[in-house]
């Protein structure tokens, strides 16, 4: 017995090394492909076949672009009759405002708030006057276009111009109509979700739909009026 498992003991080590080098050729050849990027392949209307570029992950038409900027602008400026507000520190903004705001990078979006409240404070019109009161505003697009594209970058600069209305609880116009012309500098990102810590209130909601594009406000120019 022993005899006869001595004779078949190479044929089965053989059998064993060549088992081992199929089992690591398949985990390779599917690393491989998991790391490779996927190729695409586009039929022509004359039925030549050619491979496809690869999708860039980072790719934002004109209109994605021009759609995000100028509902920043409207949406954030545009405070609904008895509408809600929210706190950050001592301050209080017009909620439409606050979570337009998270669009914008962390590390100018602070400063860009406080700038918002100092302006209508000066004015004598501040955002209290338009949380849980009557008084409200609308704000209309009256002229956007993109003047700088960085394709390596990923990043664009949109010149805005709009005018914001303030009404009485009577929609009597109040106030001379305020010039909110900007540039807004966007970048594109990947799945950018900062830390909030408030994901599953209504307000992280409105803060994760805020973000859905993908772009991210990197810079903001007030333009003079």
């Amino acid at each position: 017995m022993t005899k006869k498992l001595s004779r078949f003991l190479p044929l089965l080590v053989v059998s064993a090394l060549l088992l081992n080098i199929l089992v690591c050729f398949s985990w390779f050849t599917q690393g491989a492909r998991a790391q490779a990027p996927s190729q695409v392949y586009i039929q022509t209307d004359s039925g030549l076949v050619v491979k496809g570029k690869p999708v860039d992950p980072l790719y934002r038409s004109d209109e994605v672009v021009m759609r995000f900027a100028q509902e920043f602008v409207s949406v954030a400026y545009t405070w609904p009759m008895n509408g809600e507000g929210q706190n950050e520190g001592k301050l209080i903004y017009p909620l439409p405002m606050y979570t337009q705001a998270f669009k914008i990078h962390p590390d100018i979006r602070a400063e860009w708030l406080g700038r918002q409240h100092i302006t209508y404070a000066k004015a004598k019109d501040p955002f209290a006057n338009y949380v849980g009161k009557p008084q409200h505003t609308k704000t209309t697009i009256t002229g956007a276009k993109i003047e700088r594209m960085d394709p390596e970058a990923h990043e664009w600069d949109v010149r805005l111009y709009a005018t914001q209305y303030r009404f009485d609880g009577q929609n009597n116009l109040i106030f001379n109509p305020v010039k909110v012309n900007k540039i807004l500098t966007l970048r594109a990102v990947q799945g950018f979700r900062p830390n909030w810590q408030i994901a599953d209130t209504d307000l992280g909601r409105m803060i994760d739909d805020a973000l859905h594009s993908e772009l991210l406000i990197t810079n903001i120019v007030d333009l003079p009026t």
